[in-house]
């Protein structure tokens, strides 16, 4: 059994005590927020029977009583990379939610030391452990030559009306890596470039307000099609990934991040459609994500681990480029 810290009592990270509790694979030995949120630790504390609380990460690490295998990070973006070297450096293997980190160089520098160290470091990106990504994967063939990729996830934030209100809203703020690119359409990045590999070159054109991105369209390059990306946080829309191909067509019509729907392909000949996969709607998103990581860390497997760790980097370059690079044509390997 994995002993995991979960840091950031948010709501994602409130959202995962349940899901762990749940899984055999692990135990939660200790939670860790802040001053300012103690009677809510205290609470999850009782109601989920975890031995210790701390208000304070880098006491919590230099603890000799703490006794812990695993942090899991559910805090504020820009906080991911600091808090997760922290970790590695008292070598502790590290789940960070996404986005990884807010920059290649620090993406690279991370996965270094935690290899150095023979430590797992990943990033929490569910839909790539959904097992319907390899139904997906497995059938990319049968639409033939790939011309057209849509993958769409818009969903008005809960905190939109606050920030229009002009309230300070921290998933509003693009200094610590707030905005639409890296808090939604993240999920479509990575799915894209688990996919299909890496574009060549791409644009990120973004609807601002007040200096960050509400929402917007990302389009990515790659030989034979175009991908379009679309995130918002300012706007309702239908969620769907959808591949158009010469023979046909394969279609998910959920959120990118839960792909919670059946996998359905449309044949041209036929024109028939027919369900591939149809996933359990009952199972949490994450419970994927935390099942794979306990079997990378019990079975040591440093190749998974590699192959994951190589997206999460390549994503961060990626998504870099086109927040720096917002409105304006990018190309970014040549």
């Amino acid at each position: 059994m994995i002993k995991i810290a979960v840091v950031g009592l948010g709501m994602i990270g409130q959202q995962m005590l349940p899901v762990l509790k749940e899984m055999p694979e692990y135990e939660i030995v200790a939670l860790c927020g802040t001053d300012r949120s103690k009677d809510s630790i205290q609470q999850l504390q009782e109601q989920y029977q975890v031995e210790k609380v701390y208000s304070n990460y880098s006491k919590m690490l230099r603890d000799k009583h703490f006794d812990a295998d695993l942090i899991y990070l559910a805090v504020p973006n820009h906080m991911h990379y600091v808090m997760a070297k922290e970790a590695v450096e008292h070598n502790f293997h590290v789940f960070v939610e996404k986005p990884f980190v807010l920059s290649y160089e620090h993406a690279k520098e991370l996965v270094s030391m935690a290899r150095e160290r023979h430590l797992i470091v990943l990033e929490a990106i569910s839909n790539q452990y959904l097992p319907i990504f390899g139904q997906i994967k497995e059938a990319l063939p049968r639409v033939g030559t790939i011309r057209q990729v849509t993958m769409n996830f818009s969903q008005y934030s809960s905190r939109f009306d606050k920030f229009l209100a002009g309230e300070y809203v921290r998933v509003f703020d693009p200094e610590i890596g707030g905005g639409a690119l890296l808090d939604i359409n993240i999920y479509n990045l990575h799915l894209a470039v688990g996919l299909f590999g890496g574009p060549s070159d791409g644009i990120y054109f973004a609807n601002q307000m007040r200096g960050v991105d509400t929402s917007g369209t990302v389009v990515l390059r790659y030989p034979d099609f175009i991908c379009t990306c679309i995130g918002a946080k300012d706007a309702q829309g239908p969620s769907v990934l959808l591949i158009e191909g010469t023979k046909g067509y394969l279609v998910i019509k959920a959120p990118t991040n839960t792909l919670q729907a059946a996998l359905e392909f449309y044949d041209n000949s036929s024109k028939e459609v027919e369900i591939l996969y149809q996933p359990d709607v009952n199972v949490h998103r994450m419970v994927y994500e935390f099942r794979e990581l306990a079997r990378l860390i019990q079975e040591r497997d440093w190749e998974g681990c590699r192959m994951r760790q190589q997206e999460s980097v390549r994503v961060c370059k990626l998504a870099e480029r086109l927040r720096l690079n917002q409105n304006t044509e990018t190309n970014f390997f040549h």
